[in-house]
């Protein structure tokens, strides 16, 4: 959490968020962003807890990205071109067409401390509520580097804390030549242990 919180913070993102599991695991992540934060002088905007064995988060995102304030917002600016009439507005109407909300994100970088599965489900949920990748970018924690999770578009271009893959590769080339099968993962730990 603070390597990428710090890495955040140098590439100048100011306002964060956190989904995170209702769980021991959850509560430490939590708090240990909430150091990172104050240590780094920037803003905790918003934290919202899931259950970890709920299969549907959409109201805990939906709070997360304030998406009815902002829907109401884009209802709100629709209303108020329709009624102008002029030029000009029926130029922003046009603009707001398939747009569902306006408004900024209370946060410009989003940490979620999950894997597998969970953030598999979680990540097209963000899309869905209007989380844009463009006005938000998402933090993980090392559980991000699983392969697996390369393939879900939303995550494209998240940034996570993970050792240099040239060490990894390295480790996994001595142990296939010492016992002849591929490591786990976990195994390096062992090794830097």
């Amino acid at each position: 959490v603070n390597r990428v919180v710090d890495y955040a913070v140098s590439q100048g993102l100011s306002r964060f968020a956190v989904l995170a599991p209702e769980n021991d695991y959850g509560n430490l992540v939590v708090r240990a962003l909430q150091n990172a934060v104050f240590r780094n002088g920037v803003e905790l905007s918003r934290v919202v807890f899931y259950d970890p064995r709920a299969t549907d988060v959409s109201s805990e995102v939906q709070v997360l990205a304030d998406y009815s304030q902002r829907r109401a917002a884009a209802e709100a600016q629709r209303r108020q071109l329709e009624a102008r009439g002029d030029a000009a507005a029926q130029q922003a109407l046009a603009r707001l067409r398939g747009v569902e909300t306006v408004g900024p994100l209370p946060f410009d970088a989003i940490l979620l401390p999950a894997s597998g599965q969970q953030l598999l489900s979680i990540a097209p949920l963000l899309a869905y509520y209007d989380v844009d990748q463009t006005e938000a970018r998402f933090l993980g924690t090392a559980l991000w580097e699983d392969p697996t999770l390369l393939s879900e578009p939303t995550l494209q271009g998240g940034w996570f804390p993970a050792p240099p893959p040239g060490l990894w590769n390295t480790f996994r080339q001595r142990y296939k030549t010492a016992f002849g099968d591929t490591p786990p993962r976990v195994a390096s730990l062992g090794y830097d242990a």
